[in-house]
């Protein structure tokens, strides 16, 4: 055990001494505010350690639910950009609706179209005994878009209508395809397709109405009036 000075002779006595041996004068006990200096001071830092914990301990959970709403944020976005592009591929708002009614696509592409012309003119011109007889006569039909369920089609960089010509007489089949709207030009396109192209989109389309050139003159006709 260590020793201490007297304050008033100066004399060495133990620390525990609470008189002075040499001149009896009262002395402090130093033991026991060094034993209740180091209660304080281990105290002290324990609840500091509490406290810096406790605050380690919220910066961590705010930390967590920061990362968690901004994976939150990251999840919701992800899932609306992932809507908006099944939308784009699905709807494909930048290509053009067409006319929604058959009869309307088959008398533009009719006045439009000059093998479609030749041919309804060259029936239109017939007897009546062979208008009657009109099996034999070549059929115009206006074909549909499986895909998209319309009757505009994407071929050859163009967005078209398909037109099918059923020629019974000689059982032979030629389609046409007319732009839905005028190039920059101010021309509509206009193809007539070969057998093998034909083969390429008959999969993919389907015959939405058809007519003989006498239904199709009366469709003009009333149209005009």
């Amino acid at each position: 055990m260590g020793k201490k000075s007297c304050p008033k002779c100066g004399t060495l006595v133990m620390l525990n001494e609470n008189f002075c041996p040499h001149c009896g004068y009262a002395l402090p006990n130093m033991a026991d505010k060094n034993n209740s200096l180091s209660f304080v001071t281990h105290d002290t830092i324990d609840n500091s350690d509490y406290e810096n914990n406790g605050r380690s301990s919220k910066n961590k959970e705010l930390s967590s639910k920061s990362a968690g709403c901004s994976h939150n944020h990251l999840g919701v976005f992800i899932t609306v950009l992932l809507i908006f592009l099944v939308y784009l591929i699905v709807q494909k708002p930048w290509a053009p609706k067409g006319f929604n009614n058959a009869e309307q696509v088959m008398l533009y592409s009719e006045r439009l179209d000059d093998n479609i012309i030749s041919i309804a003119n060259e029936n239109y011109m017939r007897n009546e005994e062979e208008a009657a007889a009109e099996q034999g006569k070549p059929t115009f039909a206006v074909m549909k878009n499986k895909s998209t369920g319309n009757f505009v089609f994407h071929l050859y960089g163009h967005y078209v209508y398909l037109i099918s010509i059923f020629d019974n007489s000689i059982d032979a089949t030629s389609q046409e395809i007319i732009a839905v709207k005028k190039d920059s030009n101010g021309e509509v396109y206009q193809k007539s397709l070969s057998t093998a192209e034909m083969r390429e989109i008959e999969d993919d389309s389907s015959i939405a109405e058809s007519w003989t050139p006498s239904q199709l003159l009366k469709a003009q006709i009333k149209a005009e009036k």
